[in-house]
């Protein structure tokens, strides 16, 4: 809870809260520009609100300056301190040492020791709307769920269904329809494209007939196929038999004779020139002088002529060889002519049977696309609609059970502070709503109908704390507004702050209760911000 606020320019430095109603008390003159309003501007303000900030007239009159606010939760003190300068950043205060955090950072710290994480929203949109001061145009109390008067009924239903923590089945159809939303634009915007065939129901049908004439024709063209293959193996087999086996005999003999090839080419014999055999013959004669080196030449000039002899029969064996090779490859290519040609003409209506089949197939792969497409958006748009109607369905439940909560609890509160009226009546619908107000009870009727209406929700809820600015109160008969401090004072467990002046008027427990649980009491001697306050036309 909210313990305390300091700041340098106030009249009191420091401005003490505790559980239960805390009452910023006017005079008896219900006196204007002393600070009312300001007060609960500035504790509004430490719950993360902007609007003190933003008063122009707050910082003209007051220039920029600090505030400090103090939390007290599980027993240990947070202190935190915000500026009119830059209200977007906050002080952290540990110990002394300070630490700067963004304001979202601390309205989530709040969230979180609040226990507001099952609401769905942000702190601010669970707590903004019930701090009903004047100038943040929220008091109409025939609009009680509308934080500025134009806001959407929708909006501000679905705030209320969020803050008694019924939205979040809702939420999970919510979000199953977005997805299935988005999924539903991506097709739409690729068959618009052109990425994706279209897909109506003139086209599905026509592709479903489609693929029955496709599923036909290729049955009966697979058939054929089979027995053109049959056919073909047939009529040339024995005769491409005869060719294979042909040509396997000749390219055995063709691996026999470039062998042999192989082996006469190894077969040169080497020559020498008759430098060299004399040389040789020189050498001998050294080795042995009495050797017959006649008979030596004759028998050398014998292995020249042997040598010769072997030379030419090589020569003329390898180009026989030769001659063999190119008369069988020349064999082979005609072979392999007369395969072709024999093939040739099975083989061209198989193909075009094929590229045929080929065709329909792809034919039928395209309808089928087209069909699937077709049941895949039927699908998605059932999905759709199912997930849609769970939504409404589900948002329907939790808003019956926020209706009957709070008019239960508003009917409880209403016949102790107006016994005698007719009681308020809140309507809620998906898009809309009304409070129901009698029509011949006037203003402060309206307004006690107001103050009830967020009693309830205090009581009903998790609802930290509201604010209640004396224009609410100033309009209602004294014995409803006696009513109302009564509820008031009797709040435990939460916070309320209220703004109240001519307190005279009340019986002497009331004013008793609003005195003892006083923060700050305000005059035209006692302003808020003391000298340093100038008078502002302010409506309070």
């Amino acid at each position: 809870m909210l313990k305390r606020i300091k700041c340098s320019l106030l009249l009191e430095k420091e401005l003490l809260f505790h559980d239960g109603a805390n009452f910023i008390l006017g005079d008896d003159a219900a006196s204007n520009s002393i600070g009312k309003t300001t007060t609960l501007l500035l504790i509004d303000f430490a719950f993360g609100g902007n609007h003190y900030a933003r008063s122009d007239e707050i910082v003209e009159s007051l220039g920029d300056h600090e505030i400090e606010a103090v939390f007290i939760f599980g027993g240990q003190e947070y202190e935190f301190i915000r500026t009119t300068k830059d209200p977007e950043k906050v002080l952290r205060v540990d110990r002394g040492q300070k630490e700067t955090i963004t304001l979202n950072e601390f309205k989530a710290f709040l969230k979180g020791q609040y226990q507001l994480q099952h609401t769905g929203m942000g702190f601010r949109d669970a707590v903004g709307l019930y701090s009903r001061i004047w100038g943040k145009r929220n008091i109409d109390p025939l609009k009680p769920l509308n934080t500025v008067p134009n806001e959407s009924g929708a909006k501000s239903v679905a705030r209320l269904v969020k803050l008694f923590e019924l939205y979040g089945t809702v939420e999970e159809f919510a979000t199953e329809v977005s997805r299935l939303e988005a999924e539903k634009r991506s097709v739409d915007q690729a068959q618009k494209q052109c990425y994706l065939p279209q897909t109506t129901k003139r086209e599905a049908k026509a592709a479903e007939k489609q693929i029955k004439v496709i599923n036909d024709q290729i049955e009966k063209l697979t058939a054929s196929l089979e027995f053109s293959k049959e056919n073909m193996e047939a009529s040339f087999t024995p005769e491409v038999l005869r060719l294979r086996n042909r040509r396997s005999r000749i390219s055995g003999q063709i691996s026999e004779l470039t062998s042999r090839l192989d082996r006469l080419n190894a077969s040169k014999t080497t020559k020498r020139s008759a430098k060299a055999i004399q040389r040789q013959i020189s050498e001998l004669h050294d080795f042995f002088p009495s050797v017959d080196m006649r008979s030596v030449e004759e028998i050398e000039d014998f292995h020249v002529s042997l040598n010769e002899i072997l030379d030419q029969y090589i020569a003329e064996e390898r180009k026989r060889t030769a001659a063999d090779i190119g008369k069988f490859q020349k064999e082979i290519e005609s072979l392999d002519n007369r395969f072709n040609s024999i093939i040739a003409g099975s083989i061209s209506s198989v193909e075009i049977e094929a590229e045929e089949l080929a065709r329909l197939i792809a034919d039928r792969i395209a309808n089928e696309q087209v069909l699937h497409l077709y049941e895949r958006k039927l699908a998605l748009q059932k999905c759709l609609n199912l997930a849609k109607d769970n939504e409404e369905c589900a948002y329907t439940d939790a808003i019956d059970e926020v209706s009957a909560l709070t008019n239960k609890e508003i009917k409880a509160i209403s016949s102790d502070v107006i016994p005698s009226s007719p009681f308020p009546c809140l309507n809620l619908y998906q898009a809309s709503y009304d409070y129901s107000i009698d029509s011949d009870s006037g203003t402060g009727r309206a307004y006690a109908a107001l103050v009830i209406f967020d009693l309830a929700i205090l009581e009903l809820t998790k609802l930290p704390f509201f604010i209640h600015d004396s224009v609410i109160l100033k309009n209602i008969e004294v014995s409803a507004l006696s009513n109302i401090v009564d509820r008031y004072i009797s709040v435990k467990g939460r916070q309320i702050f209220v703004a109240i002046d001519e307190i005279s008027r009340l019986d002497q427990y009331e004013r008793k209760g609003i005195e003892s649980n006083g923060v700050i009491k305000l005059s035209e001697e006692r302003t808020l911000f003391g000298d340093s306050w100038k008078r502002r036309g302010e409506n309070e």
